[in-house]
């Protein structure tokens, strides 16, 4: 019983503390509840959703997956590196990244 009270008050304390720098941040910029800024925040929370989709799959099947993180940094710089520096075709890198994250993948499932 005292653990979910617990609880109760570090959330309470965590929603004061987001009402908070939401006003203190409204007083402090004028543009940070415009349109624009709104959509920024959105486009950002979409990869780290997504990451959080597939940790929580881990973590709901009863494991602790910490390589997902690992694997989007991989896939990404390789992104980068297949793009920007090789020059490839934008489709062509996304095709090779979802491979070989799927590859990895297979071999994280495979090893565990």
């Amino acid at each position: 019983m005292r653990l979910n009270n617990m609880r109760h008050k570090n959330e309470v304390v965590m929603i004061g503390i987001f009402i908070v720098l939401m006003v203190l941040f409204s007083f402090l910029s004028t543009s940070f509840f415009s349109l624009t800024n709104i959509m920024n925040l959105f486009a950002q929370m979409v990869p780290l959703g997504l990451l959080t989709l597939g940790m929580a799959a881990s973590m709901i099947s009863g494991g602790m997956d910490l390589s997902i993180g690992a694997l989007c940094s991989l896939c990404t710089v390789l992104c980068a590196t297949f793009i920007g520096t090789q020059g490839m075709s934008p489709i062509l890198a996304l095709f090779l990244i979802l491979l070989i994250s799927v590859l990895c993948g297979l071999f994280n499932g495979y090893v565990i």
